[in-house]
């Protein structure tokens, strides 16, 4: 079996008519085993239910529901608004005929609210919830079985019409609506896959991921054989019971073998006439495991069904010795002779064989053993490859930050998760700590844990469950497909500038000077973006550079914004400011890089702590108070004014610079006039003050899209995610 890959943090909406719990029928455990084996890996799994199941139509059973509240991240549920299994309205059930548009009102609201990096939808007929799964989430359909054809088939051996039966161009329409389709079995792989061109099929067969249950005995249990066969009250699992129970008993008689057949399930309801000497109805089953303790060996005599026998793998899972007919073996990696019987005669032939040689028993326990382990290779191969999918499909983000900078209350510390609270909106995020940690970082590396997976080299022995370690930067960005790397580090180490395969490099320079960055990226190869985020449109000299600047005026074709500045022209550039001190940390560092060297940069202010703090960043400021007092402090070559001073207007300050036509930009944000008050966190600021502007040229004429508001990150970030999607670089860029 492959390596297996970890999706620590990804999250998966699951949509299924199923619960799981109690998972005492095949198609829980199904659905339980695929969830469970990627919360395995790390996934979140959110369980969306939507309950059609009998014992979910009068009550609600609150101890099934906290149950799956335990076992699931999140769990929803959906009440039904539409009478459930309906009889077909035609000859067979259109694909969408059980739909209920409870169900998308739902779906519509989890992806408002949240982002999924895959889907997965439970049977074809729910296959229209696909249809609501944004760009960026992988559409997965889990089909159990197939529906088309099922009414003849049905019809074939002399059952009525039950259930879910639909034709072959109406479960085509179920295919193409998913990117990933899993068959329950190979023979369903090739029907599906022959269905429809578009989708990528697979097999994922059923295992049982129970505990196994101690089932060895070299002897009768109790004298005589006793034949198991446990199933659910439907018409296909009664008929085929009943044709064997026909089939078997005369032979039994005739052979006067030492045999009882011992019926258990649901389907008991409807066989209590065939009680009698050779047959023992048991009814329901607290235990699935005890069952199969009670008996010597089970049978599973189904010459018809459609969809994978569950019997078998839970038969596999327990080491049961089984006997089956070949059709219920059919998709699984079976190889003695038992577990491939061809008619019911020799199923019956058989029992009575292990009936007069119980030596045979370990041989055919061995035997369900060692198909149960390639069982379990073929469905953790496929959940493999799956999970591959999922990473593939999504846009990956990695943030690069020191580690010496990661501090409880440090405003770089707060930028980093505010920003992993938006960006996985449109992709996944992880973080790459550079530099030794320490152990009082624990909590704040905990923090980061809760929204991102979190690599460094030296782990300062926090635990695998927050942080995992990795040698460099490269094995980490080589491990997965990243298609932005998003810098946010004074100090970039030297494999920063190895990073040769990434489609788009987001340069933080709020925290990594031009300079750094010139050095860090000069060499950059052609087919590689950076995107200087919140750096001036110099460094695009220095690499095939696209560059986003922030802007203060919204508006598409905003005439004036932040690089309008004048760079490197070696006059003075005034900022009034009147927000909270702490954001002066990105602000004086965004106006110095976009102002350019010799820019003399002047900060006037009303906070005696602002003004401090400003020179200790080696910057000229003053207080409104000392320039009112003596005029003469301010610079008499303004070349450019930036007023936000939202609080006070300042208006004595244009009267002084108006002598000069300096031209005065102001803020036209509204928004803006709460950051004067301090009234908004980090992360309101720089999506109301510092928003990105996307800046180019046609025809000599410039051009923005602006970003006011939540909307327009989430906006921004989808554009990314959707144009990763469309250049279809998965390939190219990682091979797994």
């Amino acid at each position: 079996m492959s390596e297996m890959l970890n999706l620590p943090g990804a999250d998966i909406l699951v949509l299924a008519p199923t619960p799981t719990w109690p998972l005492d029928y095949g198609n829980r455990k199904r659905i339980y085993s695929v969830c469970q084996s990627m919360k395995d890996r790390g996934a979140r799994i959110h369980y969306l239910y939507y309950p059609s199941e009998v014992d979910w139509r009068n009550d609600v059973p609150l101890d099934s529901m906290q149950k799956m509240h335990e076992q699931w991240d999140s769990f929803y549920m959906v009440p039904p608004t539409r009478d459930l299994h309906t009889w077909a309205e035609g000859e067979d059930h259109t694909i969408d005929e059980w739909w209920d548009d409870a169900i998308g009102k739902q779906l519509e609201w989890l992806f408002h609210k949240k982002r999924f990096d895959a889907m997965i939808v439970n049977y074809t007929w729910l296959s229209k919830a696909l249809e609501y799964a944004p760009a960026g989430t992988l559409k997965i359909l889990d089909t159990h079985d197939r529906f088309s054809d099922r009414r003849q088939l049905l019809e074939a051996n002399g059952i009525g019409r039950e259930f879910f039966h639909t034709t072959q161009d109406e479960e085509r329409i179920a295919i193409e609506r998913a990117d990933l389709v899993w068959a329950i079995k190979e023979h369903e792989q090739h029907f599906f896959s022959n269905l429809s061109a578009k989708p990528n099929v697979r097999t994922l067969i059923h295992v049982d991921l129970d505990e196994v249950a101690d089932t060895a005995a070299d002897k009768f249990k109790q004298g005589y054989l006793r034949v198991g066969i446990l199933g659910a009250r439907n018409n296909i699992n009664l008929t085929n019971t009943r044709n064997f129970i026909e089939q078997a008993i005369p032979q039994f008689k005739k052979a006067m073998a030492p045999v009882k057949i011992v019926l258990a399930g649901s389907m008991c309801i409807e066989t209590e006439d065939l009680e009698g000497p050779w047959v023992e109805n048991i009814g329901f089953v607290d235990s699935v495991a005890d069952f199969y303790k009670s008996v010597d060996v089970v049978a599973v005599p189904m010459t018809f069904s459609t969809g994978l026998k569950i019997k078998v793998a839970e038969a596999m899972k327990y080491g049961a010795p089984m006997i089956s007919h070949a059709h219920a073996s059919e998709g699984y990696p079976v190889k003695h002779p038992w577990h491939n019987l061809k008619s019911l005669e020799a199923i019956t032939e058989a029992c009575i064989d292990l009936a007069f040689n119980p030596d045979m028993l370990p041989n055919l326990r061995r035997a369900s053993e060692q198909a149960q382990e390639k069982a379990e290779q073929a469905f953790f191969d496929t959940i493999n490859k799956s999970m591959q999918d999922i990473c593939r499909h999504n846009v990956l983000t990695t943030f690069v930050v020191d580690a010496e900078n990661l501090k409880k209350h440090d405003i770089i510390t707060t930028r980093l998760l505010e920003l992993l609270d938006f960006v996985p909106w449109a992709n996944r995020a992880q973080v790459y700590i550079q530099g030794q940690l320490q152990e009082e970082q624990k909590n704040t590396v905990r923090k980061l844990a809760n929204a991102a997976q979190v690599f460094a080299h030296n782990t300062a022995g926090l635990p695998d469950t927050l942080i995992q370690q990795v040698d460099t930067l490269s094995e980490l960005l080589n491990r997965w497909r990243s298609d932005h790397l998003w810098v946010m580090t004074e100090n970039p180490r030297d494999d920063l500038a190895e990073v040769r395969k990434l489609p788009e490099i987001l340069i933080d320079s709020c925290l990594m000077s031009p300079a750094a960055a010139r050095s860090c990226y000069k060499d950059q190869p052609r087919r590689t973006e950076v995107i200087a985020k919140f750096n001036c449109s110099r460094l695009s000299q220095h690499a095939n550079t696209r560059v986003v600047l922030p802007f203060i005026n919204g508006g598409r074709g905003a005439n004036i914004s932040m690089n309008h500045l004048p760079h490197d022209h070696g006059g003075t550039v005034l900022m009034v400011w009147s927000g909270p001190a702490e954001y002066l940390v990105y602000l004086q560092k965004l106006v110095a890089s976009l102002c350019g060297e010799r820019t003399n940069i002047v900060w006037l202010t009303h906070d005696i702590n602002a003004k401090f703090q400003l020179q200790k960043q080696h910057q000229k400021a003053y207080t409104f108070e000392e320039i009112s007092r003596n005029t003469a402090l301010l610079p008499k070559h303004v070349a450019f004014a930036v007023d936000m001073d939202l609080k006070h207007k300042a208006n004595w300050l244009h009267e002084i610079i108006a002598r000069s036509n300096v031209q005065v930009m102001r803020p036209q944000f509204p928004q803006l006039t709460v950051i004067s008050h301090g009234q908004v966190s980090l992360n309101d600021f720089i999506q109301q003050f510092m928003q990105l502007m996307e800046s180019y040229e046609d025809n000599g004429h410039r051009y923005h899209e602006t970003f006011g508001n939540d909307a327009g990150w989430s906006l921004l970030w989808h554009k990314l995610a959707n144009e990763a999607k469309e250049r279809k670089r998965f390939s190219s860029l990682l091979t797994i």
